[in-house]
């Protein structure tokens, strides 16, 4: 089994229950403020950037893929693209105002 095979087998073992319960914290978490930029990892991580503070808060998301989290920032109106920075992994996020 490949390594997306293997992910693919892994991201269906969560039942609909468990992924539906996943959005709706991911949704929550970002809420909270959705004036800040959040990074979405390859390792389903999302991390929230405040540019007024040095905080970093994030929240990972083992039931859901980066298919499913970067779908569900869309959802909440976040525009999500590849950083900059070709050191920076990941998918920024910023809402669109």
């Amino acid at each position: 089994m490949n390594d997306q095979e293997n992910k693919n087998y892994e991201n269906n073992t969560y039942s609909r229950e468990a992924k539906k319960k996943a959005l709706t914290h991911l949704e929550n978490f970002v809420r909270e403020d959705d004036s800040a930029k959040y990074v979405i990892d390859p390792k389903n991580v999302v991390c929230r950037k405040n540019d007024n503070a040095d905080k970093v808060s994030c929240l990972k998301l083992n039931e859901l893929d980066e298919k499913e989290i970067f779908s569900q920032m869309q959802k909440l109106g976040f525009y999500c693209a590849l950083a900059q920075d070709p050191n920076n992994i990941g998918l920024e996020c910023n809402k669109v105002q």
